[in-house]
């Protein structure tokens, strides 16, 4: 799957309004750090954010942050499962369109 980042979900979006005024934002979220981050959770599916950390050399706080925003942004769903959280990636690639 691949998603144009301005059709990412943005918190308010409306389908038949401008592009998503939360453009600048989401560039930066997807940072070269970040969509680095999105490629090792798409490929070594990791089972919790603990895992992801241990993988990348992130701390779990920071990495719990930037996934929290990233599932905002739909990039990441969270799922949860006993006692830990694992991130899964929502799309195979990302375009930013202005």
């Amino acid at each position: 799957m691949f998603w144009p980042a301005k059709f990412v979900k943005c918190k308010p979006f409306q389908a038949h309004s401008a592009p998503c005024s939360h453009t600048r934002s989401l560039s930066q979220v997807l940072s070269d750090e970040n969509r680095a981050l999105l490629d090792v959770i798409r490929t070594s599916r990791p089972a919790s954010i603990s895992e992801l950390s241990d993988l990348t050399g992130r701390k779990q706080g920071n990495l719990s942050r930037t996934l929290k925003t990233m599932s905002r942004y739909g990039l990441v769903r969270m799922e949860k499962s006993n006692r830990s959280v694992r991130p899964i990636a929502q799309a195979q690639g990302y375009q930013i369109m202005a």
